[in-house]
């Protein structure tokens, strides 16, 4: 068995901070190319172009496209 040193406690809070800021961003992610360009209320053409402009791999998980 070895000796494994936990870090100072800002260092570890910081850390979980930091972790679930990066979750939250991919949930994040996630849900925009899932609901589409509407998903925020009425789209302009231009969101509608850029989410239209998205390569198809990346919203393969949108029900909205086919």
């Amino acid at each position: 068995m070895f000796f494994v040193r936990q870090g100072p406690l800002w260092f570890r809070m910081t850390t979980g901070v930091l972790v679930l800021w990066g979750l939250v961003g991919c949930f994040m992610c996630l849900q925009q190319l899932r609901l589409g360009a509407d998903a925020m209320g009425q789209a302009s053409a231009y969101d509608r172009a850029l989410y239209a402009a998205l390569p198809t791999g990346m919203i393969r998980c949108s029900p909205s496209r086919s």
